[in-house]
């Protein structure tokens, strides 16, 4: 953090790191594919966020900022915004709509039909299981665990993993949606506790791709990922997803 600066203007953004050796680097708006803001819910009580500028691998790839003010976080989507290049085909979209709009019922069908409630509901049982070692009362838990069947025991810790890990998708997807602004750009907004927000240049859009297992044929439901151009490159890649 010492050994590095950070310039930003109308051009684009520079980032110089001087270790043994001085690492200069510059990337036009125009090359930044998407920019991402998280804001948890202390750096909302701040006015503060996380911004990552999205570009190109052979331009360094993705520079991370851990906290800009509100103000600062604006003023660099709108430059990225204006700097988007290309993307005509995109002219005639609707602007300043929203696209999608998530229900909590999309996002707990989403959470069992993908497994997203596996890493989140074990991630939070160990916690809770953790803590119940600190307050000392794992011994009797344990105790009282072993006198039920064995296919009851299971059954009870599937449902929880589920249901835990469903409520955990819930609030961390919550308020997902896909909407296009004022500059044609594509934006993703989901989050409850921790915020996150990505803006991505209409210039770099260049598709969707489209996934359909069994059981989301049967349910009419898809999954989709974002085909982005690399700017620099012009080589196609699929690196945005929709959560």
């Amino acid at each position: 953090w010492l050994s590095g600066s950070y310039v930003i203007d109308d051009g684009g953004f520079a980032t110089k790191t001087q270790h043994v050796a001085v690492s200069p680097r510059r990337v036009g708006w125009g090359e930044v594919v998407a920019v991402d803001a998280a804001r948890c819910l202390v750096f909302r009580l701040l006015g503060l966020a996380r911004v990552r500028l999205s570009a190109s691998e052979s331009l360094g790839g993705a520079v991370a900022f851990r906290a800009l003010d509100d103000v600062t976080v604006k003023e660099l989507q709108q430059r990225a915004q204006r700097a988007g290049r290309g993307g005509s085909h995109f002219v005639k979209a609707d602007a300043g709509g929203v696209v999608f709009a998530a229900t909590p019922g999309d996002l707990a069908l989403m959470s069992v039909v993908n497994g997203r409630f596996v890493p989140i509901g074990v991630a939070a049982m160990a916690a809770v299981w953790g803590a119940t070692e600190n307050l000392r009362l794992d011994v009797r838990i344990t105790h009282l665990l072993r006198e039920l069947p064995i296919v009851i025991l299971l059954a009870v810790a599937a449902v929880t993993v589920i249901v835990v890990g469903t409520v955990g998708t819930i609030v961390r997807y919550s308020g997902f949606t896909v909407s296009v602004d004022s500059s044609h750009n594509l934006v993703l907004r989901h989050g409850l506790l921790r915020i996150s927000e990505r803006v991505i240049n209409q210039g770099s859009l260049r598709g969707v791709v489209i996934t359909r297992s069994l059981v989301e044929q049967l349910l009419r439901r898809s999954r989709v990922a974002v085909l982005s151009v690399d700017t620099h490159e012009d080589s196609l890649s699929s690196a945005l997803v929709f959560p």
